[in-house]
């Protein structure tokens, strides 16, 4: 009777893990695309899959790659810009942005769609942003300095 049920359960576990696959497209460890003509995935280090499909006004997308932002970052002579501060984060109304230095930026807040929702422009060392009228959810926020071809993206999120 044991040896009949080891057996069994032996079975069963063979059975139940054998339907078990993994993809290799969706785990990319380094930036790729691939396109069959109507539908296109683009992969990038930290994302498992992004899917993007148009077909005349309707675009459906998976993950945050928004043509918008690929555009404006695709430059290669594109850097980092470094010692800027966005606090409190998690927010409930607004959030502080410290640049560390007076200058010309574009601050872009984008929805989990990758909509663009707003953009601000300023020459100051600080800006106060209101996230009073958005809705529960994770924001991202991009930050450019387009004279001197530098970025910098933030998780935002508003509870």
């Amino acid at each position: 009777m044991n040896k009949a049920f080891t057996i069994i359960a032996f079975f069963i576990s063979v059975i139940g893990f054998s339907q078990i696959a993994i993809e290799q497209s969706s785990i990319s460890s380094g930036g790729t695309s691939s396109s069959n003509g109507t539908v296109s995935m683009i992969y990038s280090i930290g994302e498992v899959a992004v899917n993007e499909i148009s077909s005349g006004n309707i675009h459906i997308s998976e993950g945050f790659i928004s043509s918008k932002i690929l555009n404006t970052l695709g430059v290669i002579n594109y850097s980092l810009l470094e010692n800027i501060q966005i606090y409190p984060n998690p927010t409930i109304d607004f959030v502080n942005i410290n640049f560390g230095e007076f200058d010309t930026y574009t601050i872009s807040i984008f929805n989990n769609l990758g909509e663009e929702l707003k953009t601000i422009k300023t020459n100051k060392d600080k800006e106060q942003v209101s996230f009073e009228n958005y809705a529960t959810g994770v924001y991202i926020i991009l930050i450019k300095n387009s004279e001197k071809q530098l970025y910098k993206t933030f998780k935002l999120i508003k509870s």
